[in-house]
């Protein structure tokens, strides 16, 4: 018989089905009695670059072997007799699967330590803050996000706005950050997480990063796994049906990484977002306020990019969409110019 040799990709795709089918636990488990999945995520990540070893050895057939190394009444050889790196896989194997046996009872796995803190990014103002750890945090205006850096994670929630994360890499301590209902997972990679009403877009840079989310919907999935150069979005859609405590996960889709991290340069990319959404948009970037005068021009897909606080490109953005619609009132909107 052949050999089953298990390769470094094999491995790697298995790892990734355990992380993967971690995430479909209970979402009983404590936040504070989560430290194991670093072991999980840790195995993950080094399983990225690792070189296939040299199996030339372990493919020549086997030496003659002891008759008491073999297994009673079987006739197969003991496992320590197989060759070394067919051992290495069965161990990887049998230690993956203990991990993920107990992530469900980690009572002794406790995050006593870290200090909190809170940081805001007023109107008009791009934030720029670096943590303790190395990692970075790029906020949008209007954005608050709380920090806890513990000893076993490090745990944010993104209270309101939009900001982008670049996660300093750290096998023992994952990154999470809570949005609503939902928390979004790695341990170092780049993304960008968007708050609009009731929905969240979560766009991944680089790395992969996992989002969870608390649904009473059993039939809807609760997790997704999203990678480099995709998005997803969630959330309870306004005007649907859905029960307040659910919420609807799509799965992952190509994401345009730079139109999600435009903002990051003042710039505002528009692909059929409501009028009204975008002027509450622009009204974060900018002093002046824009209101709306024509609620029948609210829902008015809009397409383009603005400079933030480019009052005027919105004014005229505004102008032709109502003079395409007919619009009976002029002007449609309203500017109150800030004070100096």
């Amino acid at each position: 018989m052949k050999n089953q040799i298990m390769s470094a990709k094999e491995l790697k795709h298995l790892a990734e089905q355990l992380v993967e089918s971690n995430f479909t636990m209970s979402t009983d488990v404590s936040a504070d009695d989560r430290a194991t999945e670093r072991e999980l995520f840790e195995l993950w990540e080094a399983l990225g670059d690792l070189p296939t070893p040299d199996l030339s050895d372990a493919r020549k057939p086997s030496r003659d072997v002891d008759p008491n190394l073999l297994v009673p009444g079987s006739g197969k050889q003991s496992m320590w007799r197989l060759p070394a790196w067919e051992r290495w896989a069965a161990c990887f194997v049998l230690f993956a699967l203990a991990i993920g046996a107990l992530m469900t009872m980690q009572p002794w796995r406790t995050d006593t330590g870290g200090r909190h803190e809170t940081f805001v990014a007023e109107r008009a103002e791009i934030r720029d803050i670096r943590l303790t750890d190395g990692t970075q945090l790029k906020l949008s205006p209007q954005t608050v996000v709380e920090v806890t850096l513990g000893n076993n994670e490090r745990r944010l929630r993104l209270i309101r706005g939009e900001a982008l994360f670049t996660v300093a890499p750290d096998a023992t301590r994952p990154f999470i950050v809570g949005v609503g209902d939902s928390e979004v997972r790695a341990i170092g990679t780049v993304f960008n997480i968007r708050t609009v009403r009731a929905e969240t877009e979560v766009t991944v840079v680089e790395g992969r990063i996992a989002v969870t989310i608390a649904n009473e919907q059993r039939s809807r999935p609760t997790r997704q796994l999203v990678s480099a150069g995709e998005r997803i979005r969630y959330g309870r859609p306004v005007g649907s049906n859905v029960a307040v405590t659910s919420s609807i996960i799509e799965a992952a889709q190509p994401a345009n990484i730079s139109t999600a991290t435009d903002w990051t340069r003042n710039e505002l990319s528009f692909d059929g977002e409501r009028l009204a959404d975008v002027i509450a948009e622009m009204n974060r970037y900018g002093r002046d306020d824009i209101t709306l005068l024509e609620p029948a021009l609210a829902d008015i897909p809009v397409y383009g990019i603005l400079h933030g606080g480019d009052v005027d490109g919105l004014m005229g953005i505004i102008a032709d969409i109502a003079a395409e619609h007919g619009s009976a009132r002029t002007p449609a909107a309203r500017v109150e110019r800030a004070a100096g």
